[in-house]
């Protein structure tokens, strides 16, 4: 999804680029709709594997993965990512499985993820947190 709007400050005349990792076809909808609206251009990916694809051909400016997927997990895609950018600024979400959502975001963040949110994302305090961590001087400056 594109949409049109102001650039990204301190980088060229494009829409910031966010790629959204979620193997939950609704929340991926959901999401488009919620970054379109705030002008960003949006990604999608349905699993990690998916996921490490677009984020190699397309450099989103920020990576939104959820934890728990099949195919390949969030844990490992924010790994592989971190591996390849080290400076990519990647917030990693989930519901919780098994344990509590708490337990694998924490995980997230010791393995690379920037910040951690637990879903259901309240949708206010997520857009200040992305926008926070998109405007921050020092790579891997924040953690949650």
């Amino acid at each position: 999804m594109s949409v049109t709007g102001p650039s990204l400050p301190g980088r060229s005349e494009r829409l910031p680029r966010a790629l959204v990792v979620d193997d939950d076809p609704n929340f991926l909808k959901l999401m488009s709709t919620v970054l379109g609206l705030q002008r960003f251009e949006v990604l999608t990916a349905m699993d990690g594997r998916r996921g490490m694809a677009m984020f190699r051909a397309h450099a989103p400016d920020i990576t939104i993965v959820d934890v728990l997927m099949p195919v390949q997990d969030g844990i490992e895609t924010i790994i592989a990512m971190r591996r390849e950018r080290p400076f990519a600024n990647v917030i990693a979400i989930s519901a919780g499985g098994h344990i509590a959502a708490s337990h694998y975001l924490t995980a997230a963040v010791k393995l690379g993820a920037n910040m951690a949110i637990e879903k259901p994302l309240d949708f206010k305090k997520f857009l200040v947190a992305l926008r926070t961590l998109l405007a921050r001087d020092t790579p891997r400056a924040m953690t949650a």
